[in-house]
């Protein structure tokens, strides 16, 4: 008996009932019919929009060239649903596997997404065709065409995905360290307050980032520019702070374990958290204000994707070569002091480590550190291939793309690093996934 309830409580959702309109019998039939006409039309219409841009040649011109694609993702986005809703409704059993519905969700995002952007893209062809004329031979040639429904295609669904797993990511450690009390220590809570951090610091740049990218109009007002600065420096600092007192934590742990629950106890390491998110707070809003306050008349555009320090400062109608250095300046004594605090505490850390006799003892004391130096390198080494560099419109291009690996990229790594090689985090996992299965039945 102990053991059939020891397999019950580890049972796992495998199928989702999917109710539909099973509720009104009555217009079964007619609901089926009109869905099933309805997907044929969209089906064999799109087809014939596909076949027919595709073989005839004087429909190879770039309109026509969007359509067909256009007419694709509408028979993707329409099977992605149709042909499941239609069984569903001739079947009894209205049911669908767990991961076919998270395929199915995939799909549909996936569809939907790249099609609101392809709507973009052929905007824009409009809007060359019409106020361009002479231009648009060589502005929307076969090659801008092919790399405009690539973007389409590509960069939107690229950041929506990492901004999605660095959510969710960041969600699952922050609210799996809180209601797993196995993981009530001191490195988890500084790694839910990691997490957390990481989900403002990447939501202070993804969604404005992803609606730009929508939108024909990329723009943000002065005070939501104002106000993403603030919030993405607030973070950013904090983090880095957050990642110093980590290194600490590890330091104390590995090098003076029997002093460890006094010297990180839960007052101690609530102090720690308030010390460096009030220093953010005050850095985030200190340097917003004294940008802010400066004098902007003139350029309204910033080769950027956000509102960061130098391409905001370049607005400025006052010279600002002084803030500019002061800046960087501050930036880089801020980082470095930082940085070389973590290295310093794990020279220590390392010493110590070598000068253990077990070899299992040493192997799980670099195990311990390995996620934090790793995360640590990760964010430094973006941080500072981003903001030292000679100022040139290559290194411009380069900026933006290091800075899309810093705001959107190494957030949706930080969790994966924490809990690929954790075995406090795995068994937690297992634990809260078993008691999640069992309340949903």
């Amino acid at each position: 008996m102990n053991d059939t309830m020891k397999k019950d409580n580890h049972s796992c959702l495998n199928e989702i009932v999917l109710l539909g309109f099973s509720d009104i019998q009555t217009i079964q039939e007619l609901l089926f019919s009109l869905i099933l006409i309805f997907y044929l039309i969209a089906l064999m219409g799109s087809s014939l929009v596909l076949l027919l841009a595709i073989s005839s040649p004087t429909l190879h011109t770039p309109m026509y060239f969007f359509l067909w694609n256009l007419s694709f993702l509408e028979i993707g986005f329409a099977s992605s649903i149709s042909p499941k809703m239609l069984v569903n409704i001739l079947s009894d059993k209205q049911n669908i596997y767990f991961w076919g519905c998270g395929c199915q969700m995939c799909f549909f995002i996936l569809f939907g997404i790249t099609e609101c952007c392809l709507l973009c893209a052929m905007a824009y062809d409009r809007y060359v065709a019409i106020c361009k004329p002479l231009q648009y031979p060589y502005i929307m040639n076969f090659r801008e065409c092919v790399i405009l429904a690539a973007v389409s295609w590509l960069l939107f669904c690229l950041v929506l995905i990492f901004y999605f797993i660095a959510l969710m990511g960041n969600s699952f450690v922050l609210i799996l360290t809180i209601f797993s009390p196995t993981l009530h220590t001191p490195m988890y809570f500084f790694l839910w307050n990691l997490s957390f951090l990481e989900i403002g610091y990447t939501s202070s740049i993804s969604p404005k980032m992803l609606v730009n990218l929508l939108s024909e109009n990329q723009t943000i007002s002065f005070c939501g520019c104002g106000c993403q600065m603030c919030f993405f420096i607030l973070f950013s600092v904090t983090e880095r702070c957050l990642l110093c007192v980590m290194a600490y934590d590890r330091y104390v742990v590995i090098c003076k374990p029997l002093q460890y629950p006094y010297i990180m106890n839960c007052r101690e390491c609530v102090h720690f958290v308030a010390a460096t998110l009030t220093f953010g707070i005050l850095v985030g809003l200190g340097q917003s204000v004294s940008i802010f306050t400066l004098h902007f008349c003139g350029l309204d555009r910033i080769s950027h994707f956000f509102c960061d320090i130098m391409p905001v400062l370049r607005l400025t109608s006052t010279d600002t070569y002084k803030n500019e250095v002061a800046n960087a300046i501050l930036t880089m004594v801020f980082s470095l002091i930082l940085l070389l605090l973590i290295l310093f505490s794990y020279i220590l850390i390392i010493s110590t480590i070598l000068r253990m006799p077990v070899a299992k003892n040493r192997q799980k004391a670099f195990s311990t550190c390995s996620s934090h130096l790793t995360v640590v390198l990760l964010y430094y080494g973006t941080i500072t291939a981003a903001y030292i560099h000679p100022n040139s419109a290559n290194s411009q291009d380069n900026n933006r793309f290091l800075a899309l690996l810093y705001t959107v990229v190494t957030p949706s790594l930080n969790p994966i690093i924490y809990s690929l090689r954790n075995k406090e985090i795995k068994s937690a996992s297992t634990k809260t996934v078993a008691k999640l299965c069992v309340f949903l039945g």
